[in-house]
């Protein structure tokens, strides 16, 4: 565990990390949070209703998730919320609201996953055997939603969630630098330009760890 002192900054390297950790789990957990929030109701009420306008909107929101990139997308809000409107602060973590746009941005690939997968998982588990047993007993089809078709759903959901919280955690470099968020990104992307490379090896191996612990968590 010892990686040695930062070339530039002259101090243990992975006290270094370690202090900026606090932050990127904040950004990491809201961005997650957001997208669970978001993403699942649509992905479940799109599953239920196939077709419907809400079905519709959600696999357009998935598609944009996936699609649009997000350091064009944190540049776009930074100039409608932060400069035209004034809305949200645009750098930094001083204030809670701070961490709402960046939070967005790392999390709008995963909520696009999310509605797609809960989508399909809903549709999937809908034409299977024992949904249609528990429909032939007489279950009402909100006992049959709650108790049969999301404890399924869960089963993909909470493996896709444990794998994109470890990529939130090791991946929000270009997040964090068009930001200015003191997080673990932002001290990489500064580490690579100083040519630190003890701090960029405690940086790397601990996010390999951490990714690790959250995979072994979710299994």
């Amino acid at each position: 565990g010892d990686f040695g002192n930062s070339l530039h900054l002259k101090l243990p390297a992975l006290p270094l990390v370690l202090q900026r950790l606090p932050a990127t789990v904040q950004l990491a957990g809201t961005a997650l949070l957001m997208a669970m929030i978001i993403g699942i109701p649509i992905g479940l009420v799109g599953g239920f209703n196939p077709g419907s306008l809400v079905d519709s909107l959600g696999r357009l929101l998935a598609l944009l998730g996936q699609s649009i990139p997000n350091f064009w997308l944190a540049l776009i809000l930074v100039l409608l919320f932060g400069v035209w409107l004034g809305w949200l602060p645009t750098f930094g973590r001083d204030e809670l609201k701070s961490v709402i746009l960046p939070a967005f941005v790392l999390g709008l690939p995963t909520l696009g996953q999310l509605v797609r997968l809960t989508r399909s998982a809903v549709l999937e588990i809908r034409g299977e055997d024992f949904i249609r047993t528990a429909h032939s007993k007489g279950l009402e089809p909100r006992v049959i939603y709650i108790k049969h078709v999301l404890r399924n759903v869960a089963i993909p959901l909470i493996s896709v969630i444990g794998v994109q919280f470890g990529y939130m955690l090791g991946g929000s470099i270009i997040i964090e630098s068009v930001f200015a968020w003191p997080g673990i990104g932002q001290l990489l992307e500064q580490a690579i330009g100083w040519r630190d490379f003890p701090l960029v090896l405690a940086i790397a191996v601990f996010t390999s760890l951490a990714v690790l612990a959250i995979n072994l968590l979710t299994d």
